[in-house]
């Protein structure tokens, strides 16, 4: 292992944990940002068990010189995913809610059977957000 570049060795020990955009999401990048810093990535490796000097690693995979690690940088082909996924977001839906309405159903299920507005609004577990029932509130 030790003739493998830094993204190489990164990219088998992902692998161990499913797809890289999932491992990189759920194991490095847990505050959302998009930059994994060199105290995040050492952490990442210790959950997945990495017996390895993480800083050298870091500095290998770093790539641009930028202090942090981005996504392209593990696995140019989930960056590229995550990337075109939130373009594709930001280009499809005018709010959080509109999207969160549009892939949920939530949208459809706001009018009862009688065509009243539901009462109450709902949080997505994905999202972190609270739906309006109002429509013009984002």
């Amino acid at each position: 292992m030790a003739s493998l570049s830094g993204a190489a060795l990164l990219h088998r020990l992902l692998a161990k944990q499913g797809q890289p955009l999932k491992a990189w999401l759920t194991i490095f990048d847990k505050d959302g940002d998009g930059k994994v810093t060199l105290e995040e990535f050492q952490q990442g490796l210790d959950r997945i068990g990495f017996e390895g000097n993480a800083e050298t690693l870091f500095r290998q995979i770093d790539t641009d010189l930028s202090g942090y690690l981005s996504l392209t940088e593990i696995d140019r082909a989930s960056g590229d995913l995550w990337s075109s996924f939130k373009r594709w977001c930001a280009l499809t839906f005018h709010s959080t809610q509109d999207m969160v309405c549009k892939l949920s159903g939530y949208e459809a299920s706001l009018r009862s059977p009688s065509g009243h507005r539901a009462q109450r609004p709902v949080r997505s577990r994905y999202l972190n957000v609270y739906v309006s029932e109002d429509p013009d509130v984002a």
